[in-house]
């Protein structure tokens, strides 16, 4: 099985559609959405109605809680915010209602946990070991049978992995088919589609393969341009726009 892993998708159709089509021409069986389909960017209902067409198993985000009113936003920037209440307002209903039937996590078959913050916090921003150490534990205590859990919210790609004599470890991402070992037990993060942080102006995503038992982080260029250019049409924050091309 072929596993194609997005996040952070954020009402950018255009990174998102780049990555469709890539999809649809690298032989993947499931989709996997970590969340975050909604926020920041100005197409929203675009982006729900082409995830909702496309992946099998997909989870609610932080922004997307907000968007239907779960939760609200007090921890956002002011940016975010502004970004939300203008989403809320142009959000259409069979879309809120579909999001309101999404769950905050999910496991997929026998060995796969995906949640969007953290296994601990569905708001964990999980960057750093000691977090990480504490998200294994509460792993192996809680999920036995789960081997790789994949998360979002940073909108950075990265895995971590920790061996059967407890040591932790971070690789770098760059140029790599990583292997998958059924001694180990992974945190992974498939980076953001629409608004990724530290890879540059580009839609990220994941291939996890089953059978060949590895991983591929994945980056393609968009029309970030025209992404940016709706931001600004929609009046939103402009730093929304500016900030797709700068990768921060």
């Amino acid at each position: 099985m072929r596993y194609a892993v997005m996040s952070d998708i954020h009402s950018n159709i255009e990174a998102l559609e780049t990555i469709i089509k890539k999809i649809e021409a690298s032989n993947i069986d499931r989709i996997m959405c970590l969340g975050d389909i909604v926020g920041y960017g100005a197409n929203p209902n675009e982006c729900i109605e082409t995830i909702r067409e496309n992946s099998f198993n997909i989870i609610l985000g932080n922004h997307d809680r907000v968007a239907i009113n779960l939760e609200a936003g007090e921890d956002f920037t002011t940016e975010a915010k502004i970004a939300i209440e203008w989403t809320k307002k142009r959000l259409e209903p069979k879309n809120k209602e579909f999001l309101s039937r999404l769950t905050i996590t999910q496991e997929v078959g026998d060995s796969i946990y995906i949640v969007h913050g953290s296994p601990l916090d569905k708001d964990e921003y999980l960057s750093y070991k000691y977090q990480t150490k504490a998200n294994f534990e509460f792993l192996e205590n809680n999920k036995p049978n789960i081997k790789l859990c994949f998360f979002g919210h940073t909108h950075s790609q990265a895995i971590w992995f920790k061996r059967g004599d407890g040591s932790i470890f971070n690789p770098s991402i760059k140029g790599k088919a990583f292997p998958v070992n059924s001694d180990c037990l992974y945190l992974i993060n498939p980076g953001s589609v629409g608004q990724a942080r530290g890879q540059g102006a580009m839609a990220c995503y994941l291939v996890y393969d089953s059978e060949k038992k590895n991983i591929t982080f994945q980056q393609i260029e968009y029309d970030y341009k025209s992404a940016a250019k709706k931001i600004i049409q929609a009046g939103l924050p402009p730093f929304l726009g500016e900030r797709l091309e700068k990768g921060i």
